[in-house]
């Protein structure tokens, strides 16, 4: 398909690879472009960035189908680009995967194309990968992790509905795509790096799958170009990168030492610690609040758990006292450390390579951005956005 003049559908509209796509779309493919955006107040500055590059906005869920159906009249190709961010999980998962059902069923009955699904990595899932991950390779347990799982069953929804109506459509599975905008791998670590230090499980001698913006968007549009044929292509840049080199780049930008390696036992002990320490700070805190309380010094002599508690803490219900500055050393770095959320250790210490030949040979997908050249285009960016001290 030529991609000159046509006229694109582009869920998440307002986020991080929609708002950059819908830039490339318009300034070097001149094409009509409509954006889901979910609403003014979700959307912040993202509504404004794709506005600004001429898209059309559309205000509504991907649980609308009124709303859908009226924006994909016309619409040669869909980006999905969306997926369940906001709400309980429960809520998410029903965005992520209903959310695609809905939206492949309309664009199939619109008439549309082609469409391209945004999928991830870690779909690809568990601690027991090959060495060598192909991009159609299926693993028999997932981690367990809701996005990754939620993500999975989104492309089952997709493929389901896009099948019966006879549209073509690819599956690309993003790693861990970074540049300008980007909130999970780039203004994230940006602003946990300035205020603690990073948990880097195994050492950080995990792979990272790491892409700039851009290389997505080279496969996206190669991807769309193409005749869909229900395939799924990994998309990830040029370099095997481990987690430490990643946010090394962000340390050296920072001009900070913030990260921790740490084996998995030592993960653990420290999550086990953090518990104990919160625990130890919230009880007495709390129980502080119920003092005052008519009603809970009733039913502290009623409740066995709580009359336990109160007599423990309740006498010594007064704020420690602070540190002595004295007792202070200068050198020390303040900083906490943050550890890796327990459901994702497993994916920051896969050291399995994912394969991009397939997207390679079929698609013509050749990375260009180096880490190195990736970061570097981030750093201009993050300095001129304020983001660097």
């Amino acid at each position: 398909m030529n991609l000159q003049g046509k006229t694109a559908f582009v869920t998440g509209g307002s986020g991080f690879i929609g708002g950059r796509l819908i830039e490339v779309l318009r300034r070097q493919y001149g094409m009509r472009v409509k954006a889901l955006v979910r609403g003014t107040t979700s959307a912040g500055g993202g509504a404004f960035r794709a506005a600004a590059a001429g898209a059309e906005i559309v205000f509504g869920s991907l649980m609308d189908e009124a709303v859908l159906s009226e924006a994909l009249a016309g619409c040669d190709l869909v980006f999905h680009c969306a997926y369940g961010t906001h709400g309980s999980a429960a809520e998410q998962r029903t965005v992520t995967v209903d959310g695609a059902r809905l939206l492949a069923q309309g664009a199939a009955k619109a008439g549309v194309g082609h469409f391209v699904h945004l999928g991830t990595v870690s779909s690809y899932g568990g601690g027991n990968t090959p060495a060598v991950v192909e991009a159609d390779y299926v693993n028999p347990k997932l981690w367990a992790w809701p996005y990754a799982h939620d993500k999975l069953d989104g492309e089952a929804a997709l493929g389901t509905a896009a099948r019966a109506g006879g549209m073509p459509y690819t599956i690309l599975r993003l790693g861990s795509v970074y540049g300008p905008y980007g909130a999970s791998f780039t203004t994230g670590p940006l602003h946990a790096m300035r205020v603690g230090r990073l948990a880097m499980v195994d050492q950080g001698e995990g792979l990272t799958s790491a892409v700039y913006v851009d290389d997505v968007i080279q496969a996206m549009l190669l991807a769309a170009a193409k005749d869909g044929s229900g395939q799924t292509y990994m998309v990830r840049g040029p370099d095997n990168v481990s987690w430490r080199d990643f946010y090394g780049a962000y340390d050296a930008m920072l001009g900070l030492d913030s990260l921790v390696g740490m084996s998995r036992a030592e993960m653990n002990a420290a999550r086990r610690g953090v518990w104990r320490s919160a625990l130890r700070k919230v009880v007495p805190e709390a129980l502080v609040a119920l003092k005052a309380s008519p009603s809970f010094r009733a039913a502290a002599g009623a409740l066995p758990l709580v009359r336990t508690a109160y007599s423990r803490f309740g006498r010594k219900l007064i704020k420690p006292p602070a540190p002595s500055p004295a007792k202070r050393t200068v050198a020390t770095d303040d900083r906490g450390i943050l550890l890796v959320p327990e459901p994702m250790i497993d994916y920051f210490s896969n050291p399995s390579i994912f394969s991009i030949e397939k997207a390679r040979n079929e698609l013509g997908y050749q990375p260009i951005y180096s880490l190195k050249d990736g970061m570097a285009l981030t750093e201009q960016w993050a300095r001129w956005a304020n983001l660097i001290p």
